[in-house]
């Protein structure tokens, strides 16, 4: 019996101590500070900083929860182990022209350094709170404030313009802190950022050869309807916000310049399907613009200026330019665009120089780059369509991913080519200088009579474009500027085939075309089969990513 008893006891004694070791293992972690919110962000970065404009430079590295301050003679400063830091930030917040230290951080007891006299005992739990600090003359990194515990869960902050700390919370909302000589106040709350959004449809060359107005052209009433082009196409074309495309012949109502390769003429009705099909936006600076001479460009501008004032042509002009800003400013959604065109050239039908300026050309590449310039005050993002590549080559040539790149340093967000009749290779570049733009190499052809395989399948490129407008900060002429970030958020690339049938000309997304459609295709029925796999293959092997980037 008592051995009985003994065996009891023992078992006992072993569960307790097993709970007891439970006990201090999960007490050990949450005083490491284990379980906290799983919402918060644990930032790794290094900055480097002068903190005390001393021209000695600081090196901070937040690492595993915790900041080092070093200095060229060693160690300055370190976190206590108690403490859990999320973020950093470095600023001139009380404008005393030295930079302040700013953690956000994690610790147990609500109160900073010291408690209020009334508070008998300290909350044991974790809370968050800023700390902020400088170093002194002689190095020391000391404390200016510590905040206690700040009563809302702050998810993200940033330093603006003007020193004050704007912190965003866990549901979003936002406020504005400032330094008042004694600590953070509060000097606006409910803040939510505007976040403004404008898509782009950027479709390539709608190259009207003569097969093409022939096919559209009704005898009975001796009129053109060239709406079915763009019938299935229609809804994407007119669900963006801006939808541009490359108009690359000239329009003309005289049936005597009607014309096609080598030299263009169109009857101007396919404006009139364009502007149907939803298209915001015509560029005309192109290397076919000039093939029926001067007037015929004078006559294609009067025509979108009378007949569609809604819509917005680039690259062509009427008069000389008054300044030296040779792009167009357009809003959509709050969002201003900077947009360029301009052609490599005009296939050696010169313009007299006189009227030179009928036409943008990258000839006067210094007067891009100069607009280029100007915008990044005047527009939230810089657009360059250009007219350039090699015809039938789908990768760049070397000049075409040279001069990207020099227009990208110059302030170009978004670079889009056409020309070369065949897709090609798109995504983010950036330069040896560190900049960086969405670069697509060639959209192809919209349509054309090009009985080449690899020249019915085009494509559009596909934006969504983001602006945050997050609030307002004084300026140095004392006026409100607004704090704005305006960034490509998504980018794509679309494949569109040019159906050609008995029946007539048609632009079709791929991921509606069919076998049976291919196999109805002019190229099918003349001898050069293929099917929508050959297509899906075409397309994965020449609009390939650009290496790096991330669509």
């Amino acid at each position: 019996m008592m051995q009985k008893i003994r065996n009891i006891n023992t078992k006992k004694v072993l569960l307790i101590l097993c709970a007891a070791t439970a006990v201090l293992a999960a007490a050990a972690l949450w005083l490491g500070g284990a379980f906290l919110p799983s919402w918060v962000t644990w930032k790794a970065t290094s900055v480097s900083a002068d903190l005390n404009r001393d021209g000695q430079t600081e090196q901070l590295i937040l690492k595993d929860r915790s900041l080092t301050v070093s200095g060229p003679d060693g160690l300055l400063f370190e976190t206590p182990r108690q403490w859990k830091v999320s973020d950093l930030l470095t600023g001139d917040i009380n404008h005393d022209g030295a930079e302040e230290l700013l953690l956000l951080v994690w610790k147990r007891g609500s109160y900073g350094a010291d408690r209020p006299f009334w508070v008998e005992q300290d909350e044991p739990g974790f809370s968050q709170h800023i700390f902020i600090f400088r170093q002194a003359n002689s190095g020391k990194i000391t404390s200016l404030w510590m905040s206690s515990r700040m009563g809302l869960s702050v998810t993200d902050w940033y330093l603006d313009t003007d020193g004050r700390i704007h912190l965003t919370a866990l549901d979003g909302s936002e406020t504005i802190w400032a330094w008042e000589s004694w600590g953070l106040t509060l000097v606006q709350e409910n803040v939510r950022p505007d976040v403004r959004r404008l898509t782009l449809f950027a479709a390539g060359d709608n190259l009207i050869h003569e097969a093409i107005y022939r096919k559209a052209y009704d005898r009975e009433t001796e009129t053109f309807d060239f709406d079915g082009l763009y019938t299935e196409i229609r809804d994407l074309v007119s669900g963006a916000d801006l939808a541009i495309v490359n108009q690359e012949t000239p329009l003309t109502d005289d049936p005597n310049l009607y014309g096609t390769y080598p030299s263009f003429g169109t009857p101007e009705e396919v404006g009139s399907a364009l502007a149907d099909a939803g298209f915001d936006v015509i560029l005309q600076a192109t290397n076919h613009i000039n093939d029926r001479g001067p007037e015929i460009i004078r006559h294609t501008l009067s025509y979108w200026q009378e007949s569609h004032p809604e819509i917005t042509v680039l690259g062509i002009h009427r008069q000389p330019l008054s300044d030296d800003f040779c792009g167009t400013l357009l809003t959509r959604n709050g969002i201003t665009l900077a947009l360029f065109n301009y052609t490599y050239g005009l296939n050696g039908h010169d313009l007299p120089p006189e009227e030179d300026y009928l036409v943008d050309q990258l000839k006067n590449e210094e007067q891009l780059t100069s607009g280029l310039k100007r915008a990044e005050t005047a527009a939230d993002l810089s657009v360059c369509f250009l007219h350039i590549g090699e015809e039938y080559s789908p990768g760049p040539e070397a000049e075409q991913e040279a001069l990207c790149r020099r227009l990208i340093d110059a302030g170009a967000d978004v670079i889009i080519c056409a020309n070369s009749h065949v897709a090609g290779p798109y995504g983010q570049v950036q330069t040896e200088a560190g900049n960086t733009g969405i670069v697509y190499y060639g959209c192809g052809n919209l349509v054309s009579d090009t009985r080449r395989f690899e020249a019915i399948l085009g494509g559009a490129a596909c934006l969504t474009i983001e602006k945050t407008v997050s609030g307002s900060s004084a300026s140095p002429n004392g006026k409100d500027a607004v704090l704005s970030e305006t960034v490509v958020s998504e980018y794509s690339f679309l494949p569109l085939v040019t159906h050609i049938s008995p029946e007539g000309f048609r632009v079709i997304p791929l991921d509606a075309y069919t076998d049976e459609l291919a196999a109805a295709h002019s190229l099918s029925t003349a001898g050069e089969p293929f099917c929508t796999e050959d297509l899906q293959a075409l397309w994965d092997a020449a609009a390939v990513p650009i290496p790096g980037a991330a669509p």
